[in-house]
């Protein structure tokens, strides 16, 4: 989908994750791979359907496979946190092996940095700010002059958001950032392109969600009933209930 002159974003085949690419004088810049090294395949085929201007950097927003396996597909340079290429190094290997039956080898950053990394191209800006929340070392990429930012998977629109490497209270702080930002098109890692409203409403969400983890937990203590609770209150898929019972100790000590 093109959602401005110069920026794209790309869904997979069941439209379960997004990529997005931006073009330039200098070349295309793509923010995350998708799930497997055929995604990114195909996701490269693609931008070369789009644009003339070949990948020149790859940007992983943080370690979770469904965002980092496509890497194999492009041969740019990747940029990440650090914090995200030490959990790829140290986590994903054997998860890869799997998905690749070992006839390749992960493709880790090769560019990492802390806090903030700004590329400056003729007519924007490609600001990286780590902010953490859904992943450690979760990174989201804003173009201020087109008031446009990939949330990675801070904000996912219409559904229920994978939360087994979260830290709720820094989620939600890192939404406050966002919401301080101009910005007009928001490109979630999960969902539909929207408005800033998303990221409230994401927030909001979350708000709630967290404030009730504490008072039932609180109240109860037994994480099952919990569980319980809250998948009937807040409509929770049948498989994202084995991550939030394992959470739901750690949410309910977080101080929000």
């Amino acid at each position: 989908m093109k959602v401005l002159e110069d920026i794209y974003t790309v869904s997979d085949a069941e439209e379960t994750v997004n990529s997005v690419f931006i073009t330039s004088e200098k070349g295309t810049i793509v923010i995350d791979t998708m799930r497997a090294p055929a995604d990114g395949e195909l996701l490269q085929a693609h931008i070369s359907s789009q644009t003339a201007k070949p990948v020149y950097l790859t940007i992983n927003s943080h370690h979770h496979p469904d965002h980092t396996f496509g890497n194999s597909a492009f041969s740019a340079p990747i940029v990440s946190t650090e914090t995200t290429r030490d959990l790829m190094e140290e986590r994903l290997p054997a998860i890869w092996s799997k998905v690749t039956g070992d006839t390749q080898k992960l493709p880790l950053p090769n560019i990492t940095f802390r806090g903030e990394l700004k590329i400056h191209l003729r007519d924007k800006t490609i600001r990286m700010i780590e902010v953490g929340g859904h992943a450690p070392g979760t990174c989201v990429i804003y173009i201020p002059e087109r008031k446009a930012i990939f949330t990675s998977d801070l904000v996912f629109v219409g559904r229920f958001p994978f939360m087994g490497d979260a830290n709720l209270t820094e989620w939600i702080e890192a939404l406050r950032l966002l919401e301080s930002l101009d910005i007009e098109h928001v490109l979630p890692g999960h969902g539909k392109p929207s408005g800033p409203d998303a990221i409230v409403s994401q927030r909001e969400w979350l708000e709630r969600f967290s404030g009730r983890i504490r008072e039932l937990m609180q109240d109860d203590g037994d994480t099952d009933s919990v569980l319980d609770r809250l998948v009937h209150e807040f409509d929770i898929p049948d498989f994202r209930h084995a991550m939030l019972r394992d959470m739901l100790p750690i949410f309910a000590s977080e101080n929000i």
